[in-house]
């Protein structure tokens, strides 16, 4: 989301003030940090560079940078000017005079094409490029324009749009990036580029090429490039701040904002630097998307009112692929609607309809950090402005069903995070990933200046303790980094006997199913130890209570019962859904959807019911005997299907084992394998031998997928008193090879207290009055009938 708070860096204050204070306050600090640049330029140096009439100020001469913007003027303001001519200046430049020797022309062709190769792995470029396909994509869209004869005269126009929209827009998202890795390199140890200022330059570069020469403050009459195209924005949807776009004045603020931190630190010499300025940059990014959705929201409303104009449809065409491409990032359902709806005129164009394209579109914009205000509203209200999810409460958004008392919005984004690692690993973009796992991206905690909760964080954390398995689990791997340790390996390359896919499997999986799962359990024991405690309030028990939901449904699967139709969840909850069908524990009743899932959600809300009620002790029984053995049984069901699949695998013309459910296996034996050593200790030899021990002269599951059958099978057929309660038949029967891990139909544990509400321990006794034990066991009843 948007920033809470914003902060400008002065010698001796430290201003902050949050995205409501008065706008004229804000252009106060903004003037206050001009003016204290200018003091210092024109003492040092007497010459003063002045951009949008001096809303941004530097000693350095980036002219050359502002001029490419008179490129796009000379594209699309002269009339007489063919489609040969408009190519000749997209392709060799005519204004931007480069401060070279030869004194060689920057052209906008350029821009993208010199720079591919730096934008490769870089967060926007990478996740664009995927949903694309296409390597050169930029330049293949210009391309595609100019070659289809259908679009006439209108080509130029396109070509110009799309060369702002598109590469004048991922090019100075290039550069926010570039100075975030000039911060990075100048605390870097034995950095290559030790003579870096720490990105102070390429930030008066970025502030160059967004407004561009010729722009007035404000005036979306003059100026040609991105500072024009948001106060074209600002226009439609009424989002202005003192007399220019909220979006500009925020970007502005912003880029000052960085610059003054690195002049602060001197020159990102701070190890906290880098990560500052990076989450500045990507708040920048976040902004820039804005125009480009008010232009697209303003073409569509054209399009739908007027006729069905087909050059609208076109320029519906360019704004969509601007923007549309970054939302495969979000929701990959959400982007094949839209890319399917949007950006062919020929076909099926809009076939949605209005309202549920622009629905669709604003679902989206939590993640690309944007809310419904920045947006606003369209033509004073002819498109209302959205409602963004609940925060405040009380009443909030339901999470696959269930509904939390306390705000976890900002938990369940973590999901996200997943998401954009897997698509950047498949990209080859491991130190985007990396960056993600370590500081985070999407889950932000509220009123926070930084990237706030982080899987590494989770992995790390000190209080995983309070879930009952972790301490085993530590010990059975001698460290309680297991988790952390395992997605270092495949993000750093250091499975040197595995493919890159195979990594990124490991990676995405060691985070769920080794540090997610953990995490949730840890916060569900924190609310059962704290009410036993008697520590906390029933709602901060309740927040604990929701964020062990969050961390394992996550925000793709939507708030409807039963989660996301169009499978677009990458938590735990997705994995039973996919599994169900593998193990016949499908509901047909809710299209198929899982009945370990079904269950899970019945649990959840029956916890949240015993920490209302303060029956703790059956709290611990609805953990123990319910919600942990169903997570379990997902993972273990994970091994079984991989375990088939991977026997009798055939190895390439090189004898190397390549294929994807080696990793598949690999962690899901990873994950259980502490387990199986609390019931059937020597299983975990047979997992080592055919699931974990991964090397080219090795025969996967060399023993048969049986064998890894039977060891879960006396895994749950071994009874011992334990803190957790396996049920086989939440397993269910293979479906391809026929086999269950239940030994008889009467192996499944008794659980003769299962909808009791009363504080009946986890073993049966009681301690309470007999008044008390009768309401209980009238209360139990009641609910057994409401089950029934």
């Amino acid at each position: 989301m948007v920033p809470k708070h914003f902060t400008m860096a002065q010698p001796r204050a430290n201003f902050r003030f949050s995205r409501n204070t008065s706008a004229s306050f804000v252009l106060l600090l903004v003037s206050f940090s001009t003016l204290l640049h200018t003091a210092v330029s024109e003492s040092e140096t007497g010459v003063l560079y002045k951009y949008a009439e001096g809303l941004w100020t530097t000693e350095a001469n980036v002219d050359d940078r502002a001029n490419i913007a008179l490129d796009l003027r000379d594209m699309s303001s002269d009339e007489t000017l063919t489609l040969d001519g408009v190519m000749n200046i997209y392709g060799n430049g005519l204004n931007s005079v480069k401060h070279n020797q030869d004194k060689t022309k920057r052209s906008l062709a350029s821009l993208v094409d010199s720079a591919s190769d730096q934008m490769k792995g870089e967060f926007s470029y990478t996740i664009s490029q995927h949903a694309a396909d296409n390597k050169d994509f930029l330049s293949h869209r210009i391309d595609e324009i100019k070659s289809d004869k259908s679009l006439g005269g209108f080509r130029s126009k396109m070509i110009t749009k799309t060369a702002l929209v598109n590469n004048m827009w991922m090019f100075v998202v290039h550069l926010l990036y570039a100075a975030a890795k000039k911060c990075e390199y100048a605390v870097a140890p034995m950095s290559e580029e030790t003579d870096t200022d720490g990105g102070v330059h390429v930030i008066d570069e970025i502030a160059a090429y967004y407004i561009g020469a010729e722009q007035k403050h404000g005036d979306r009459d003059s100026g040609y490039s991105l500072y024009n195209l948001a106060e074209r924005g600002r226009y439609y949807f009424d989002t202005a701040s003192d007399g220019q776009a909220k979006v500009n004045l925020n970007i502005i603020t912003l880029l000052r904002q960085a610059q003054d931190f690195i002049l602060r630190s001197e020159g990102c010499h701070d190890y906290e630097a880098p990560r500052t300025i990076r989450y500045k940059m990507d708040k920048i990014v976040s902004q820039m998307y804005i125009p480009l959705i008010q232009l697209l929201i303003h073409h569509m409303y054209e399009f739908e009112t007027n006729g069905k104009s087909v050059n609208e449809a076109r320029m519906i065409s360019v704004f969509a692929r601007a923007v549309v491409p970054s939302i495969y990032g979000c929701s990959p359902s959400v982007y094949s609607t839209l890319s399917a709806s949007l950006y062919n005129p020929d076909k099926d164009f809009m076939s949605y309809g209005f309202n549920h394209i622009l629905a669709k579109l604003q679902s989206v914009y939590e993640c690309l950090g944007i809310t419904c205000e920045d947006v606003g509203s369209y033509h004073k209200g002819a498109v209302a402005q959205c409602t963004d999810p609940v925060q405040d409460g009380p009443d909030f958004d339901s999470i696959a069903g269930y509904v939390p008392t306390t705000n976890v919005r900002p938990h369940l984004l973590i999901d996200i995070d997943i998401l954009q690692m897997s698509i950047l690993m498949e990209n080859g973009a491991y130190d985007e990933a990396r960056h993600i796992y370590i500081n985070g991206r999407n889950s932000l905690s509220p009123n926070q200046d930084t990237y706030a909760r982080s899987l590494q964080s989770m992995a790390l954390s000190t209080e995983l303790d309070d879930a009952n398995l972790f301490k085993h689990y530590s010990k059975f791997y001698g460290s309680s980094k297991y988790g952390h340790i395992s997605i270092m390996k495949a993000l750093g390359g250091d499975l040197l006997h595995m493919t890159d896919s195979q990594r990124k499997i490991i990676t995405i999986n060691s985070a769920l199913y080794l540090v997610l799962i953990m995490y949730s359990m840890r916060h569900m024991w924190q609310a059962q130890i704290d009410c036993k405690a008697s520590k906390k309030t029933t709602n901060q028990l309740e927040h604990s209570w929701d964020q062990a939901v969050a961390f394992l449904v996550g925000s793709l699967e939507g708030y409807d019962e039963a989660g996301s139709v169009d499978s677009n969840g990458q938590l735990q909850f997705n994995l039973n859904r996919k599994q169900c069908d593998m193990f016949d524990k499908c509901d047909e009743d809710k299209f198929y959807q899982s009945v370990i899932n079904d269950e899970l959600l019945l649990h959840f809300t029956r916890g949240k019911e015993q920490i209302q009620d303060r029956y703790c002790e059956n709290l611990k029984a609805t953990i123990v005997s319910h919600i942990q053995p169903l997570l379990f049984a997902g993972l273990f069901q994970g091994l079984l299907s991989a375990s088939y699949e991977a026997t009798n695998l055939t190895p390439n013309k090189d004898g190397v084992y390549t294929q994807d459910v080696l990793a598949t296996l690999y962690t899901f034996a990873y994950a259980v394998q502490p387990l199986i050593d609390v019931f059937y200790p020597e299983g975990v030899k047979t997992l080592q031998v055919n699931c974990l021990d991964i090397h080219d002269e090795v025969t996967p599951v060399k023993d048969g997928y049986k064998s890894i059958f039977d060891v879960v099978t006396k895994t749950y057929a071994t009874n011992k008193d334990h803190e957790i309660n396996l049920d086989c038949t939440q397993v269910g029967t293979h479906a391809s090879s026929k086999l269950g891990v239940c030994h008889s139909p009467d192996q499944a544990p008794k659980k003769s207290n299962e909808y009791s509400s009363g504080n009946i321990s986890v073993n049966g006794s009681t301690n309470m009055p007999m008044i008390t034990l009768a309401t209980s066991f009238v209360s139990g009843i009641f609910l057994m009938w409401l089950q029934f």
